[in-house]
């Protein structure tokens, strides 16, 4: 198993176009990213406090996650097709459920690391010079964090699913524009568009979801060691809340097993 683990990052590694797919998240993070910094004059950026750093930048990380999730985990699980590398690695005696279980355990990985460099370096690098702030719970902001990284995955299984069985890793980006315009009616029959959080139609989507948990609920001035503090909300409806961690995990095994069970029955 860990032999195919090394053979996928080498292949990855060698593939002109994921190093053009990182490079076109990063690019797409940074103008986010720099879009919800460009109202801060300079001078008021290094004040920034570390919960208020996290509400900025998680805006950017959790649209950038779905590009992570369409572009380089479908070629993770489906590259190997168009090189019959996965054909190569049955011959070579490695078990069928191995095959599965490297690349899921490598998807698991590389999403890991983004959320970790995107979020946890940068909130770091405020929290140490400025300290954490009162702009929003620690406790919340772990909670979103770990919401976003369960649905990264879920979103990313899906995609691995659909192009593992089909073969192409194109299919992702077809899935992509496919959930991206169902989500267009529940925006828009929202009593509240800008702040909508997640819903039981919107559970159904994993974009719409990735892109509302990033987004505040609720936005306010508040008052904390003598000085005026914007604070932040993430707050949900609380029959939604074991739902909102349940689904994504159930939807992700779900994508798993399938993928096991057409490896078992598939003739290479």
């Amino acid at each position: 198993m860990w032999n195919i683990i090394k053979s996928i990052r080498y292949s990855l590694r060698r593939e002109m176009t994921t190093y053009l797919f990182f490079l076109i998240t990063i690019i797409f993070v940074g103008f986010c990213t720099y879009d919800m910094f460009s109202g801060i004059k300079v001078s008021e950026i290094m004040e920034i406090t570390g919960s208020k750093s996290f509400v900025l930048i998680i805006q950017a990380t959790s649209i950038g996650a779905l590009f992570l999730a369409m572009m380089i985990i479908p070629i993770v699980f489906a590259g190997d097709f168009t090189g019959k590398y996965i054909h190569y690695e049955i011959l070579s005696g490695h078990k069928r459920n191995s095959q599965i279980l490297s690349r899921t355990i490598l998807s698991v990985i590389y999403v890991a690391i983004y959320f970790l460099v995107m979020i946890i370096v940068p909130v770091t690098f405020f929290t140490v010079i400025n300290g954490w702030g009162y702009s929003l719970p620690l406790s919340v902001a772990i909670r979103q964090v770990v919401l976003l990284f369960l649905y990264s995955l879920r979103f990313s299984f899906i995609m691995a699913f659909i192009c593992f069985a089909l073969k192409n890793t194109l299919y992702s980006i077809v899935v992509f524009f496919v959930e991206t315009t169902l989500m267009l009616p529940i925006m828009l029959l929202s009593p509240n568009p800008e702040m909508a959080g997640p819903s039981w139609i919107g559970l159904l989507l994993s974009v719409y979801n990735m892109l509302s948990l990033g987004e505040p609920t609720n936005t306010y001035l508040g008052f904390a060691e003598g000085m005026d503090v914007t604070m932040y909300e993430f707050s949900y409806a609380p029959e939604l809340m074991p739902a909102l961690f349940a689904v994504p995990v159930m939807v992700t095994v779900f994508c798993i097993l399938a993928m096991y069970a057409i490896n078992s029955k598939r003739d290479y």
